[in-house]
């Protein structure tokens, strides 16, 4: 049987994916500008209040459901080599995935702010339109009282 080899592109190319060992805190990663790569943060410092409430499992009941989950046989070959591997071009592939749809979404989330700064420009300018036109219908009426008193006046005179 012939194995098929992956072409991955250099551009999506990462280093190998390492597991944080069992004591060490949670990991998330934070969104990145575009260009940059994600950071890892610890998820404590994320974690929102409604989270922080429920009581985290402890270190001990982490290993012992990971010894539980590991498959008695874990024969080191070629097969299980080559799944870690694309498992692992499939977790970069993600984190690129990601990276690009977080840099999508605060683009989209600049042009939505620039597009509500602008409507209320747009609000203000026309609320000091009008009454600049107020103020001219104002100043119209008082003319044409000042023209009407003074047409009145030769009038009479």
């Amino acid at each position: 049987v012939a194995k098929k080899q992956a072409i991955v592109r250099p551009e999506l190319a990462a280093p190998p994916l390492r597991a944080p060992p069992l004591s060490a805190p949670p990991l998330l990663m934070t969104k990145a500008a575009p260009g940059a790569r994600p950071a890892l943060v610890e998820v404590s410092d994320v974690t929102p209040a409604s989270a922080a409430a429920t009581p985290a499992p402890s270190v001990s009941q982490l290993e012992s459901e990971v010894l539980r989950k590991r498959p008695v046989d874990m024969a080191e070959g070629p097969q299980n080599g080559e799944a870690l591997r694309r498992k692992a071009e499939q977790a970069a592939e993600a984190m690129v995935v990601v990276a690009r749809l977080l840099a999508k979404r605060e683009a989209l989330a600049a042009q939505l702010d620039a597009a509500q700064r602008a409507a209320d420009e747009k609000a203000a300018e026309g609320r000091r339109l009008r009454e600049q036109l107020r103020s001219l219908f104002g100043a119209e009426d008082a003319c044409r009282e000042r023209l009407k008193a003074k047409a009145s006046q030769r009038l009479e005179s």
